[in-house]
Formats: structure tokens, sequence, C-alpha cells
């Protein structure tokens, strides 16, 4: 099997993983701490054929954590319908043209809400990965941001650490299209730049997040030949899928800056550079016993093929474009 059924969302997915290629799902029964154990467990099974982590208990949390979704790179290629070496050519494929999404009224991302003082982000079972760590991260966490003026969409990525209940450090230090909203909210004025954050979806989605273009939720729909399913958040203008597991809607604040990290980045390094940004999170809103998705750092195999596999088209794309004979 080249392709699995169509994957509505995370939990489709997961669930056709485990009864399709069995191999690469492993349940973890056993309770494990948010600190450093999930990374010692996960580490141990990278040299046993990288497969998908599922924890079902983590000490203190209700929420299990599934890691490692994207930790092999024929897991990657089946997510579009492909195999290892078909990848690049089922890519271009795929995305010749975009797929719009579809706008609906309610999901199961709005089955709980939480507003104001309600807001906790203690309930996630956030990472500390790392001794060197400075805290705990949101790694799987897509920002999902609307340009200032043009309305214009993008998804990407962004370190996220949990500073507080409400609050997250933010570093935008890739310097992509999130980068240049916030500095044109600064330039309008404006005390804030409004965003989401999206913790657990489908598959192709933080593929299209890894790419550096914008509209990226018709990226997806293209991706996995089906529109996404969008809903509007509840405290601001940004739409996200309406299946997530769990969203964060926040403000990126232009005038508030504060110590974020260090991190263990892609490098193997530990880095202490940052935008040291501030997130303000002003609701949280989740599925029923909803499922917290993490991606394992430093120069894990997930890590470094999430973000270099969209790349990697891209010039490929290029390279067909001016050499069709590649």
């Amino acid at each position: 099997m080249l392709c699995l059924r169509i994957m509505k969302d995370m939990r489709h997915y997961l669930e056709d993983l485990r009864q399709n290629y069995p191999e690469e799902f492993v349940k973890i029964s056993e309770p494990v701490s948010h600190e450093y154990e999930i990374t010692a467990v996960w580490k141990m099974f990278e040299r046993k054929g990288n497969p998908v982590l599922f924890f079902e208990k983590v000490h203190g949390y209700d929420m299990p954590v599934v890691a490692n979704i994207f930790g092999s790179r024929a897991r990657v290629a089946r997510m579009i319908g492909s195999d290892v070496w078909n990848f690049y050519d089922k890519w271009l494929e795929r995305t010749r043209a975009g797929v719009e999404p579809e706008y609906v009224s309610t999901g199961p991302v709005k089955e709980v809400k939480y507003f104001s003082n309600d807001v906790d982000l203690s309930i996630l079972p956030a990472l500390k990965f790392f001794v060197e760590d400075g805290g705990r991260y949101i790694t799987a966490g897509i920002v999902v941001a609307n340009h200032p003026e043009t309305g214009e969409v993008n998804l990407s990525y962004a370190r996220l650490m949990v500073k507080d209940r409400n609050k997250l450090g933010v570093s935008i230090h890739s310097r992509g299209n999130l980068w240049r909203y916030f500095n044109r909210a600064i330039e309008l004025g404006r005390p804030w730049l409004n965003v989401a954050v999206i913790i657990g979806c489908h598959p192709t989605l933080y593929l299209a997040a890894a790419t550096r273009t914008t509209d990226e939720y018709k990226l997806a729909g293209a991706l996995c030949s089906e529109p996404v399913k969008l809903v509007k958040c509840e405290t601001n203008e940004v739409y996200v899928p309406y299946n997530a597991e769990i969203v964060l809607e926040g403000r990126i604040l232009t005038n508030v800056y504060e110590d974020e990290g260090p991190f263990s980045e892609y490098t193997g390094y530990v880095s202490g550079r940052s935008t040291r940004n501030v997130m303000a999170i002003d609701c949280i809103t989740h599925r029923m016993n909803p499922i917290f998705q993490t991606i394992i750092p430093t120069n894990s195999s997930e890590h470094l093929l999430l973000g270099g596999l969209p790349m990697q088209a891209n010039v490929y794309k290029k390279l067909k474009e001016s050499i069709p004979e590649v």
C-alpha cells in the first residue's frame, strides 16, 4: 500500500497507521514524565525502525502525547500517496493547483473552550526535552497569521516556550512570512498581531507549513486531494482546521520582549538565539479527550525530514522548470 485512506485528521491517520502498518505504531502504556523521559524513549526506538510513539499516560496530565509522526521518510511519502523514490514527482503532481479550503461554522475543535481567567497552558503536556532547554516547549504548534493589511494567510513554525498560564515566549528567528507580518504590524502602529497555534492536525498541514510560501491551506488541500475545512477563532479573525486537536488563540505583542530559550535546534546544538517575542493567549479550544502532538527537536529524523522534504520538493520543482530532463 502506497497510500493510506483519505486522512480526515490526525486521529484517522493514526488509526490507519495502526491498522495497516502496525510495526510503525508503538503504544506506551507505562506513565512517563514530561521532562526528558519521552526524549529517552524516542532515542531508544530511533534505532528500532523509528516508529510513531503514542504515550497513553503522562504524569500530571489528562492528555496522551504522540511523537515522531514524521520520523520516517517512507511514512512521510505515504502521506501524499507516494513511495520514497517518487516523492518529489508526486509532490509536483499534487501541487500543480491548490485546493481552496472550505469554511464551516463549527467543528470538533470547539467542543471545549476556555476564555479569560480560565485559560491555563499548564493543562498541556508541553515537554522539556533536554536538560539544557530553557523550559517546556510546544514543538508541534503551527502558527497561523493573517497579513495585517492584505489578509494573506500564512502557516509556519516558531519556537514556543511556555512561560505562564496565558503566555508563550516566541522566537521567529527563521525570518519568514510570520516575521514579515509581525514587522508590518509594528510599522502600522498595531499593538499586536493576531495569531492562532494549531496543535495536532492532518499531517499534510504540517508538511505545507514547512514550505516557505503562503496560502498553505490550499497547498495542504492539494496534498491530500480534498479541501481543508476551516472554522473561525473565537477571539480573532484567524481561521483554523475545524478538526484540530487543540488551538491556542493569541496575540504576538509588538512592544513587549522577554528572554526565551535556549533550545535544542536542528543542528544538534543548543541555541540561545531568539527574537524574544511574547504571545498572549486569549482562548484555548480543543476536542474532547484531545491528543497532544509533539515534534522531537534537535537533529532528530522527524525534525530534519519535516523541515527538509518540502523544501527539497521545491528545489526539485525549480530544477525541473530549468532542466526538464532532471
